[in-house]
């Protein structure tokens, strides 16, 4: 994951939060918070994601 912050994951509990984004404007990398479009499209795979088996 590009641009993830080792405060935004935990080994631990085998998870990772997307707080924030990378985007390339000209020659400039541009942080900024994630795109609604972004969310929506992850809540929407997790709704059709197989549950992990354990």
């Amino acid at each position: 994951m590009v641009g993830s912050r080792w405060k935004d994951v935990d080994l631990t509990a085998g998870t990772a939060g997307v707080h924030w984004r990378i985007t390339q404007l000209g020659w400039e990398p541009v942080q900024g918070r994630p795109k609604t479009d972004t969310i929506t499209a992850l809540s929407a795979h997790r709704k059709r994601a197989k549950p992990p088996s354990g």
